[in-house]
């Protein structure tokens, strides 16, 4: 089996470094300083998307946000964050167990690896795929058709999940064709999972290790 799993809020809760820079960048471009607990919504869509539609931004004043989002991330934000409790064990076991398993974001992907590496749970991926760092190639169908590609599970579709905590990843995945597990433990709702197809949701990280190591 192939597990594709998306990064925050499904492997690591980067919550509080997200929110910090997205109240940063919305203070340099001269926003209201919204308070951190109202900016989850920072959680899963791309930054533009979010800029744009959630704060009413225009197109060029959510670019620049983004600049300025990066500037602070980049610093500070990137390693304000954690692991979730009882992910490294699932991994080694998943891995033992003989399942490939991947990262498939909309994050950049060079924050993904320098995050996972931080925290020393890099190797056990087979691929990790995320954006660039201009958010192109942020499209989430488009990033889980690309890890299972890198992967090599191209004509395996019927052996891969999508693992994720927010919309984005059940909609990804069903595009795709593939089935899809949600997590409650990240930023999504139990309502967002189900109206957005979820084929199974779990509540705990021991849950989310009991059906993989059963497949």
């Amino acid at each position: 089996m192939l597990y594709l799993f998306d990064f925050d809020g499904t492997i690591v809760d980067s919550a509080p470094g997200v929110t910090k820079s997205a109240q940063a960048a919305m203070v340099r471009m001269g926003y209201p300083e919204y308070p951190i607990e109202k900016l989850r919504f920072f959680m899963g869509p791309p930054l533009n998307y979010s800029f744009r539609e959630m704060i009413g931004m225009t197109e060029a004043e959510a670019e620049q946000a983004v600049v300025y989002f990066r500037e602070r991330y980049r610093e500070v934000g990137k390693f304000e964050c954690s692991v979730y409790p009882g992910i490294p064990a699932l991994l080694e076991k998943v891995k033992h167990a003989g399942h490939k398993i991947a990262v498939a974001s909309a994050k950049p992907e060079p924050f993904v690896r320098e995050i996972m590496d931080h925290f020393g749970i890099l190797g056990y991926f087979d691929c990790v795929v995320g954006a660039s760092m201009d958010e192109k190639m942020s499209d989430k169908a488009n990033n889980i058709r690309r890890a299972i590609d890198e992967a090599g599970f191209g004509e395996c579709y019927d052996m891969t999940w999508m693992i994720g905590d927010r919309k984005y990843d059940m909609q990804g995945a069903k595009e795709v064709g593939i089935k899809a597990i949600g997590v409650l433990f990240g930023y999504g709702t139990r309502e967002e999972l189900e109206e957005t197809g979820a084929d199974m949701i779990v509540e705990t990280v021991k849950d989310l290790e009991e059906i993989l190591l059963k497949a």
